[in-house]
């Protein structure tokens, strides 16, 4: 009897033992040192996991669902040094509170060097010329020699008629 009245017992305290929690939180604020200010979008992770999270535009944060443990908690902010916590024990159903205040930093970055090469001109040649080839007109969405005159610099189209450099139809060079 006091056998049977164990195991009912068992099985009633089991579905409330499987509701009970299994991770922890972690939450805070982050700041600057200096000002107080909040620091938006600053990024807290737990070192040597994957489990993070980023910052709101107040500063506040909350990571969710971190097995129970001892962690390294790192803050990170761009232009600002990065702050660790160690030894953080998080245990199942409690809210571990972390709040940072960063230091601005200086940044420092490497010279960059822009090449560039001019591209040819031709000193002897007083106007524009474009040489196109018979893949390039092919390739274009055109239908004939005049809409593929039409696509070029200086020239304008009106209905079925190019005007270059503003010249006259008679006075084009195009046949």
């Amino acid at each position: 009897m006091i056998r049977r009245m164990g195991m009912g017992l068992l099985l009633l305290l089991l579905p409330v033992m499987a509701l009970a929690g299994t991770t922890g939180k972690i939450s805070g604020i982050v700041k600057d040192k200096d000002t107080g200010q909040p620091l938006p979008a600053a990024s807290i992770a737990l070192v040597g996991t994957s489990i993070g999270a980023i910052g709101n535009q107040n500063g506040q944060y909350t990571i969710i669902n971190v097995p129970p443990g001892i962690y390294t908690v790192r803050c990170s902010y761009l232009g600002y040094q990065a702050q660790d916590v160690i030894n953080v024990r998080i245990t199942p159903d409690y809210t571990t509170s972390i709040n940072f205040e960063l230091s601005a930093t200086t940044l420092t970055a490497q010279p960059v060097e822009v090449l560039a090469e001019r591209p040819f001109v031709q000193k002897d040649v007083t106007q524009s010329v474009k040489f196109m080839t018979t893949e390039e007109i092919l390739n274009r969405p055109i239908r004939g020699y005049q809409e593929a005159v039409a696509t070029q610099a200086g020239v304008v189209s009106v209905g079925q008629t190019n005007y270059i450099r503003g010249g006259e139809p008679m006075r084009s060079p195009i046949w």
